[in-house]
Formats: structure tokens, sequence, C-alpha cells
């Protein structure tokens, strides 16, 4: 595993990496993508078909991934949480030069949520539903490709998450997005729903359910 000042190094190129070649304009309105969906659900496959190319895309499995060059996954948190360290900082660094982005994570938390919302930014939600069974087939090839060597969440992670996808889905979606896209696994778009700002509760009660499927 590789020491700190190693990991800060490899960092600090990352988030050269992640925003060559893409361009923001401060004087209109970005947006931000927020997937939610659990490991394996096909987000990626969905944010192919969803978001344009321009969009930078940030992945906490793909921060890990980098800063660990395929190295041997620690049984700590504490890669883990330089991980998400560094996604955080690149989702600042985002919001700060006002890019387009999208946030490709289970689960987004209500914090970086807020943050946008406070910044100007339009919000998607893009949902990825997919069955237990499959996800988890999909989770554990994509891991094998990553050589990694072993799945790296197992049942026990895509229950956890769909519960929270439940429990904070709704409401930060009701509080913050725009906009509520459902896609399978395949990417293909079964719901799109447009919030209206002033009714958030009844938003709420209309579309809760999808955070469940």
């Amino acid at each position: 595993m590789p020491g700190r000042p190693e990991i800060e190094r490899r960092a600090r190129a990352l988030v050269s990496q992640t925003f060559r070649g893409k361009s923001s304009d401060p004087g209109r309105t970005p947006t931000c993508i927020l997937t939610m969906g659990v490991q394996g659900a096909g987000k990626s496959t969905a944010i192919r078909r969803r978001a344009p190319a321009s969009y930078v895309r940030i992945d906490p499995d793909e921060v890990l991934n980098n800063l660990l060059r395929h190295g041997a996954l620690p049984d700590g948190g504490e890669v883990f949480g330089l991980s998400d360290e560094w996604t955080e900082r690149l989702v600042r660094h985002a919001i700060r030069h006002r890019y387009d982005f999208v946030l490709d994570s289970a689960m987004p938390s209500m914090r970086i949520a807020r943050q946008l919302k406070a910044q100007g930014y339009n919000v998607e939600v893009l949902l990825v539903t997919a069955r237990r069974p499959i996800a988890r087939e999909r989770e554990v090839q994509r891991d094998m490709r990553r050589g990694w060597g072993r799945p790296g969440v197992r049942v026990e992670g895509q229950i956890r998450t769909r519960d929270r996808i439940a429990r904070e889905g709704p409401a930060l979606a009701s509080k913050y997005a725009d906009t509520v896209t459902v896609c399978d696994n395949s990417g293909a778009v079964m719901q799109c729903s447009k919030k209206c700002s002033k009714s958030p509760r009844q938003f709420l009660r209309k579309h809760k359910a999808l955070f469940s499927m």
C-alpha cells in the first residue's frame, strides 16, 4: 500500500486529470447529476446515456482505484476515508469553478446537495434501479475487472445501501432536486419528473415509492 506522501501526490494529480479538457461558464446556471442506486445497479451505464460528454464525472470508486493503483485493499478504513476526502475535494473544486458534473455515487450526502443548491446549481437526481441478484453479479464482475481480486461489496452492503436510499433519498430529492429521473439497469428511462419548488411535500408524497424500488 502506498504511503501518505505518495497518495497525496497522486490525489493532486487526480484533480488535474479529472478536469483536464473540461470547460466551465461562470455566467450560466451549471448542472449536477447526483446518482442513486445500489452497487452494480448500472449507474455508469445510465450516466453514459444521460449525461453529456462535456460533464465532469466524479466517481468515489475511481478515486480509490486511482489512489491505490490496483494495490491491495486494506481492511481498515483509512484509505476509504481518504477516498471520501478527495472525492469531496473534487466536488468542491467543481462547484467553486461552476463545472457541469456527475457525482457517481450510491447515495449522495445531504451536505453536498445543500451546497449545490446554495451555489445556484440545477440538480438532477438519477435513480437507477436493479433487482438485487443482477446488481450483485454486476458488482462482482466489475471488481474482478478492476484487478481487486475479490468483490468489494458483500450482499449485506447492498442491502444497507438500498435501505439508505429508501430512507434518505426521498428527502434529498424533495428538498434539493429540480428533476428526478428513474432508469432501469440498461440506462433506459422509466420515469422523469420535474419538481415544483413551491410544493416539496406534494412531490414527496407522489414520488416517495420510487426510492424503494
